[in-house]
């Protein structure tokens, strides 16, 4: 299990198992051949990861933890590519990584 499943699955298991659901509805939608159901399905499971991911950026500023701060942050700006669609929210987490 990766180490955002385990955080996923220990923070919030409901939300957890809305990923493991999506993920597991858009792969059976692209083998039944409906690539555009199986789209939406992801894009539910690419927001629960998005949400999660701030979820636990929040919780480490409101306990101080710079470390997993910076770690979540990674997380988020690698996996949803922040630095290419979304400036603003790049500058500000640079200047919160680097204060």
């Amino acid at each position: 299990m990766s180490e955002f499943a385990a955080a996923a699955r220990t923070h919030d298991p409901a939300t957890h198992e809305v990923i493991l659901e999506c993920y597991d509805k858009a792969k059976q939608n692209y083998q039944d051949g409906d690539n555009k159901q199986a789209k939406l399905w992801i894009q539910c499971q690419e927001k629960s990861i998005y949400t999660l991911g701030m979820v636990m950026m929040e919780v480490a500023v409101a306990n101080d933890n710079a470390k997993d701060y910076i770690k979540w942050a990674d997380i988020v700006k690698t996996k949803f590519k922040v630095e290419a669609k979304d400036p603003a929210s790049l500058a500000l987490l640079t200047a919160i990584e680097n204060d």
